[in-house]
């Protein structure tokens, strides 16, 4: 069996059947698998098991072990909460698939099918609440940048990416689909691919480009009507679900921004690097003129 015939072997029915419909000259193609579902649900199930075994305790146990009993089953009743709702959006949203081409988009789940053309879509939202999120981007293909996303075990349900189109229509994608780490970098590295560039040449037109509660000026970066000037600029990242900026003093700029409110905050993060990549040089050069005089 070749390679591509195996491909063909692991394919499930219902990708099989949305390929043939919509062309099998994917470049990446993602749905949610059943077996995927049950490994996500494992930590929830586990936080429901011993809840239920404290609720237990508590019922049967007498004395001292029964005050035990209700203590672990107040620690755990958050965690269970938790499980029961990830539990229930893993029953809400399997059946999603995400075929990616080369030009387009298809989004199904069920019976609904959409279809999005890439240069229909002019933003890209990432809601997280991960732990972790970072910026990425190819060396090879230096358009292409992302933020990357470790959603958690059990609350998994607060991840999703949105993506808006030219008319204002938005879609959301929830983080139950298999590989959804994969699919979320390359929605956003094929929406940058098609826009950084423009967004460049518009920038060094003389154009302020605004991002959510971000403004993008020839002068500074701009937060909530706090402008920080580019030579006082020190680092634009973010940390876990927060998108923030800071000063060489290490003063931030206004408050830190939630990420979901921030329109294509890898664009972002790219375009703020190239800008002050300029003045970092500069004064890095200043650093050595002064060790060179002393």
């Amino acid at each position: 069996m070749d390679e591509d015939e195996e491909e063909s072997f692991r394919r499930s029915a219902r990708l099989k059947q949305a390929l043939a419909l919509h062309g099998e000259d994917t470049i990446e193609e993602y749905e949610s698998d059943l077996l995927d579902t049950l490994v996500l649900s494992l930590p929830s199930l586990l936080a429901l098991v011993l809840f239920a075994g404290a609720v237990t305790g508590v019922v049967l146990s007498s004395d001292w072990l029964r005050w035990v009993s209700v203590g672990v089953a107040l620690l755990l009743a958050k965690l269970a909460f938790d499980a029961v709702r990830a539990i229930g959006w893993l029953a809400q949203n399997h059946g999603w698939m995400a075929l990616v081409y080369d030009d387009r988009l298809v989004l199904r789940h069920d019976s609904d099918v959409r279809e999005y053309f890439w240069e229909d879509m002019e933003a890209v939202y990432v809601h997280s609440r991960a732990a972790r999120t970072e910026f990425f981007w190819e060396e090879e293909f230096p358009n292409k940048v992302w933020m990357e996303t470790w959603p958690p075990r059990i609350r998994f349900w607060r991840e999703w990416i949105e993506i808006q189109t030219n008319d204002g229509s938005r879609v959301r994608i929830p983080s139950g689909i298999s590989e959804y780490e994969g699919l979320i970098a390359t929605i956003q590295s094929e929406v940058s691919d098609r826009l950084l560039n423009g967004l460049r040449q518009r920038f060094h037109a003389g154009e302020s480009l605004a991002f959510g509660p971000f403004t993008v000026r020839p002068t500074g970066l701009e937060v909530d009507g706090e402008l920080l000037e580019w030579e006082r600029h020190r680092e634009t990242w973010t940390h876990k679900n927060l998108f923030c900026t800071d000063n060489w003093e290490g003063v931030p700029l206004g408050k830190h921004v939630p990420l979901e409110e921030v329109p294509n905050p890898g664009m972002v993060v790219m375009l703020v690097t190239d800008i002050t990549s300029d003045y970092i040089y500069l004064s890095d050069e200043d650093e050595e003129d002064e060790d060179g005089e002393e």
